[in-house]
């Protein structure tokens, strides 16, 4: 029942957002899960993925790192001068750029996270700004 009632609620958002012209989803989806379609609702719950705490403190103490000494952060002319580091305790690029979105629309590190706006990045990690239907 709880599936089915949160299925309802985010499809009634989704319509909302549908009727001003910027729902994240289709159609199709908002039918499915204002309607209790077992699928639709599965495939939103899934899609979910948990930014812990945990995961939080490991990027801020890797942005920490070059944010405060000075020479670090002048070195620092892309993403992938990163990558490695946040590879290595297993946040993946997906999850980085939640949580660097997450980071970055909250006001922190913005001339950190200016720099990734380069070459020196993949094309999908160069700006982390929330889409109108996010905000």
């Amino acid at each position: 029942m709880d599936k089915l009632l949160f299925g309802k609620l985010l499809g009634e958002v989704y319509r909302i957002q549908n009727r001003n012209g910027y729902s994240p989803v289709s159609e199709g989806r908002i039918y499915g899960l204002l309607n209790g379609i077992e699928t639709a609702i599965d495939d939103e719950i899934s899609s979910l993925e948990p930014i812990t705490n945990e995961e939080l403190t490991l990027v801020y103490d890797i942005l920490d790192k070059h944010w405060k000494n000075p020479d670090d952060l002048e070195k620092v002319t892309g993403y992938y001068d990163l990558e490695s580091e946040f590879d290595a305790v297993g946040l993946h690029r997906g999850k980085m750029i939640k949580i660097l979105t997450f980071i970055n629309t909250s006001g922190q590190y913005g001339d950190l996270i200016s720099k990734f706006d380069s070459s020196n990045s993949p094309t999908e990690c160069r700006t982390f700004e929330a889409f109108d239907y996010e905000r």
